[in-house]
């Protein structure tokens, strides 16, 4: 008993497929007359759409990646990371109070 080399064959082919997605192409016309539903194909179908102009590829739309927070656990982290201001750190809460004085701006913590 053999093993059927064509079966076996159509099962990699539709593995590879399955793995394989189409975009979808549009001209530059068509997208900016479409553009809120070509945005709503990108946002909410997750496809990711390209535009041609003159028979060329001059653009891709593709859906946005999560925007990246920082965790409150890290924030500890982050900010002994920042640069330290020195001996500059009085004389730059003074201004800072100054140009708020100035403006006639109150605290509203105060």
């Amino acid at each position: 008993m053999g093993v059927d080399r064509k079966a076996k064959c159509d099962q990699y082919l539709i593995i590879i497929y399955s793995n394989f997605t189409v975009m979808d192409s549009l001209s530059a016309t068509e997208a900016a007359r479409n553009f809120s539903d070509v945005l709503n194909r990108v946002a909410y179908r997750h496809e990711t759409l390209e535009i041609n102009r003159g028979g060329r590829a001059v653009a891709r739309l593709v859906p946005a990646a999560p925007a990246e927070g920082v965790r409150v656990s890290s924030l500890n982290e982050l900010l002994l990371g920042l640069p330290s201001l020195g001996d500059d750190a009085g004389a730059f809460a003074n201004d800072v109070r100054a140009a708020g004085v100035a403006e006639g701006e109150s605290d509203p913590w105060a």
